[in-house]
């Protein structure tokens, strides 16, 4: 009798480690960033919007880009990021440059923009905008899954319920941008194929 008492004990046991076993590969093949999308959280998007202005100080545009007195950040799509992006553009200065918010702007007018936020509204136009842009000293950002992989600059995810990024160095440099190695340390490094 106390034979198969510990013979079931033991097999109980073998099942709870083969649960927690699957458990531990199951968490070590969650990404680490999880995505940040929009939200109509104030306190995120007043993070996400601290993000972008930050990201401007790591960022080196070609010097024939600096002529301007302006510094413009765009969004397409993004809407909860606008009235902090407009606060921003009030108090803050960005290479000792006014900030100019545009909205929405045609993919005609996106050789006016310095920064380009890419909301998840325009994830099926992704290619389309890349592809106006290319060529461009254009920082490109977003808060949509798989934006880095599918060739967006800096991508802002959710790590333990904290806002990260992951950074396409890539798609940074084929924009004729140089981002900090300090930059590089602190984002996710991804490798993406364009």
């Amino acid at each position: 009798m106390l034979k198969t008492i510990t013979i079931h004990a033991l097999d109980g046991l073998r099942r709870v480690g083969v649960i927690l076993l699957a458990l531990v590969l199951f968490l070590l093949q969650a990404p680490p960033c999880s995505v940040a999308q929009e939200t109509n959280d104030p306190l995120k998007n007043r993070i996400k919007v601290s993000f972008i202005y930050n990201f401007a100080k790591f960022v080196t545009w070609p010097k024939d880009n600096n002529s301007s007195n302006t510094f413009s950040i765009c969004a397409i799509g993004g809407e909860p990021l606008y009235s902090f992006l407009n606060h921003l553009s009030k108090v803050k200065k960005i290479k000792n440059k006014t900030i100019l918010i545009l909205k929405n702007p045609s993919l005609n007018k996106l050789k006016a923009c310095n920064i380009l936020f890419i909301g998840s509204s325009e994830s099926d136009n992704l290619k389309s905008i890349l592809g106006k842009l290319k060529g461009l000293p254009v920082l490109t950002l977003g808060d949509t899954k798989g934006y880095e992989r599918r060739g967006v600059g800096i991508t802002l995810c959710e790590v333990n319920r904290k806002i990260r990024f992951k950074i396409n160095p890539k798609a940074i440099s084929n924009a004729g941008l140089t981002a900090s190695s300090e930059l590089l340390k602190l984002g996710v490094n991804v490798n993406s194929g364009n």
